[in-house]
């Protein structure tokens, strides 16, 4: 089998006009890249809306673009599915993004460009428009994962991280079964690797808003440092 050269992969639920928009978008950004061999895998996590039926009309090579539904499991789960769903698809790198228009693909070309001497690239957010608790949260787990591995994350959920298939296929031999799996993963790395960090910025969203419940955070935080310890 063709090694694929780039595998983008997203998340999505009940998105399907975001989503097709962020599909045309990345594909002409991989395109002024000159990356063709791609593909846009886009995992959907239990829609109920037709998203799979909408993101399918994105005007993009048909070959370029996978659609992949699943059971609903939340987003840090669908991501792992998304990783291990990639990794069959033999490509030399995995791109994670979000499906809602927040990952802006013009930081891309920076990734791309640095890649040859890091196999693991994150972004991370100078600031950010997703609410004070969540910044709040990430703050205490990168607080945690320094405590635990001497190194200072500096934005351990950011869904725009690019990975090496050699190195996402050792990291996806772990257990992930948190609803924080990017947190979870992102603490893994830094205990066995090393994070090129890019500064980028987040758009606001095409179209929605994000929502999360305080309890909830909270316990999904503890139940992620017991994970961790």
């Amino acid at each position: 089998m063709e090694s694929i050269d780039l595998i983008v992969m997203a998340p999505t639920f009940n998105e399907g006009k975001v989503a097709k928009k962020v599909i045309e978008e990345w594909h002409a950004a991989l395109n002024a890249l000159s990356i063709a061999n791609y593909r846009f895998l886009l995992v959907d996590d239990g829609s109920t809306d037709n998203t799979s039926e909408i993101s399918r009309t994105a005007e993009i090579p048909h070959e370029n673009l996978i659609i992949l539904r699943k059971k609903n499991s939340g987003h840090g789960k669908s991501c792992i599915w998304g990783y291990r769903k990639a990794l069959e698809l033999n490509p030399k790198w995995v791109l994670q993004i979000d499906s809602d228009g927040q990952c802006d693909p013009n930081f891309f070309s920076t990734f791309w460009n640095k890649r040859s001497d890091n196999p693991v690239i994150y972004g991370y957010r100078k600031t950010r428009k997703d609410g004070f608790f969540r910044l709040i949260t990430s703050r205490i787990i990168s607080l945690f994962v320094f405590l635990c591995t001497m190194r200072f994350s500096r934005d351990p959920n950011v869904p725009y991280r690019l990975f090496q298939c050699n190195i996402l296929s050792q990291l996806m031999e772990k257990d992930y079964d948190v609803e924080l799996s990017n947190m979870l993963l992102t603490y893994e790395v830094e205990k066995r690797f090393k994070i090129l960090w890019v500064k980028i910025s987040f758009r606001d969203r095409f179209a929605g808003k994000s929502t999360h419940k305080i309890f909830k955070s909270i316990t999904l935080i503890f139940q992620l440092i017991r994970k961790i310890g």
